[in-house]
């Protein structure tokens, strides 16, 4: 695979576009930081459509792999904070769903400005 830096663009969080070449049976590879970005692993869906000129690539959430995550959490969770009162757990969580609705507001926001 080829990159080859074509623009620069601080707007919304974008460092720079990669040129990424098609390989044999339509195979490409998108660059790390593209993955990383999205938090995209190994076995995603990706939605490809065209539109206009452009070839857009959507992340698709699948919900087993989110609810599995969410049941190794709560595994791990329950591991790590026997004896420590249940209150003050509810409370820890709270706080990390908020910073999480935060997080993915602050991306939504950062994606409508491209």
């Amino acid at each position: 695979m080829k990159f080859k830096q074509i623009s620069e663009n601080t707007k919304g969080g974008v460092e720079r576009m990669s040129l990424v070449q098609i390989k044999v049976r339509g195979q490409l590879t998108l660059p790390s930081k593209i993955r990383k970005a999205l938090n995209l692993e190994i076995g995603d869906y990706l939605e490809a459509f065209v539109q206009d000129d452009a070839v857009i690539l959507k992340p698709q959430k699948i919900i087993d792999r989110e609810r599995n995550r969410l049941f190794e959490l709560i595994d791990k969770g329950r591991k790590y904070n026997r004896g420590v009162d249940p209150k003050e757990i509810e409370a820890d969580i709270a706080e990390a769903v908020q910073a999480a609705k935060q997080e993915e507001l602050k991306e939504l926001r950062a994606k409508q400005q491209l």
